[in-house]
């Protein structure tokens, strides 16, 4: 009779040890983040819930929406965010739209686009809000994807700044030059 006892006290200790081992390890990795890393981090939540607080008055136009999207904004980088993050949470994926031509206005009244149309809609907020933005043409390679699999709408920071030798991984421009 004591035998099952000292196996459910060992499972017990077990357990203690298995989570005492996942809380240094989650202790681990929040410390040895680097203060810049969590400051951006902090700094992004509070641009990105600005832009995706945008009430639809503002997305009645691009010049209206840029407005909105660069309050409170610090930089140009906080307004490269603010448009990424306000398209990635109102411009649904409409695959029946590539190939397509389109244009900012379009996509932006219609709340849908392909991925061309996502750039150019990118690209006018951008310049509305004074930045620089160049529209690279090209074609994706669908990394995962497998026709008949449905899409599924995710926030993932991935495509915001990636570096050139990440991004051609999925992404291939016509011009490489």
């Amino acid at each position: 009779m004591g035998w099952p006892r000292v196996v459910g006290s060992m499972r017990g200790v077990a357990r203690i040890a298995t989570r005492a081992l996942l809380s240094v390890a989650l202790l681990f990795s929040l410390c040895t983040r680097s203060p810049t890393a969590v400051a951006e981090e902090e700094r992004y939540a509070a641009v990105d819930a600005h832009a995706r607080a945008a009430p639809a008055s503002c997305a009645m136009s691009v010049e209206s929406l840029a407005l909105y999207l660069q309050q409170w904004t610090q930089d140009e980088r906080d307004r490269a965010r603010a448009a990424f993050t306000w398209i990635a949470h109102n411009i649904a994926y409409d695959k029946s739209l590539r190939g397509k031509e389109t244009d900012a206005r379009t996509v932006l009244e219609q709340g849908r686009a392909a991925c061309h149309g996502y750039a150019l809609l990118f690209e006018a907020l951008g310049e509305a809000m004074g930045l620089e933005v160049e529209v690279v043409r090209g074609h994706g390679k669908g990394r995962g994807y497998e026709p008949g699999d449905p899409l599924v709408r995710r926030f993932t920071d991935h495509y915001f700044l990636t570096p050139p030798e990440e991004f051609v991984h999925d992404h291939f421009p016509d011009d490489p030059g």
